[in-house]
């Protein structure tokens, strides 16, 4: 197995033996906090040496910036020594992503600011989990289809759209439809059901 370190042709060639040992690590202590698996982690042979070059890269970019390269190090040397796992992941990986915009926002600005200014091509916002026109669509089909018979199909792929919905805001019928929907039911407990 070789492991290629960011935009370089040299690799690192770690042996068996320290693969299957940090495997072993990983895999051993799944159930335990980051911070315990992290200090078991320090003295890995092939995380110190990914450190190593990141760090000569670093360092190749910000001359003289000791600031800087002690807080982009994979490995907290502060106190007890431990792998910044946030730190290894985002060495590691080709792109790095929030789970919201607000989300992405914050990794960029605050919690991961150095990596951004070395990488910021790497950072991007993809948005995890369902959207709500899948949740209308799929798990609440009566508030989807009531939806559906006052604004049109158009929501479906555009979302904006549900801002139709405000001209039903004081119609006495759609009111008692929503109350009646699915999602009133289902916060009940009560199943969904399809209405006629």
């Amino acid at each position: 197995m070789n492991i290629q370190i960011e935009n370089r042709q040299k690799k690192f060639p770690p042996n068996r033996r320290q693969i299957r040992s940090t495997l072993q690590k990983l895999l051993r202590h799944l159930g335990r906090e980051d911070g315990e698996l992290s200090v078991l982690l320090v003295d890995d042979e092939g995380i110190r040496e990914i450190n190593r070059r990141f760090l000569a890269d670093v360092s190749a970019r910000y001359p003289n910036d000791y600031d800087r390269l002690s807080r982009l190090s994979l490995i907290e040397d502060g106190g007890e020594r431990q792998v910044r796992m946030a730190h290894l992941a985002v060495v590691g990986s080709f792109s790095v992503n929030g789970v919201a915009e607000l989300h992405s926002q914050l990794l960029k600005d605050r919690v991961l600011r150095d990596f951004y200014e070395l990488w910021p091509e790497r950072f991007n916002n993809k948005t995890n989990g369902i959207s709500q026109r899948r949740w209308l669509l799929v798990c609440n089909r009566d508030l989807s289809d009531l939806i559906t018979r006052r604004i049109g199909p158009g929501w479906r792929i555009d979302l904006d759209k549900l801002a139709g919905l405000r001209a039903h805001v004081d119609d006495p019928d759609f009111i008692a439809a929503f109350a009646d929907g699915s999602a009133h039911r289902v916060m009940r407990g009560e199943p969904a059901r399809l209405q006629p």
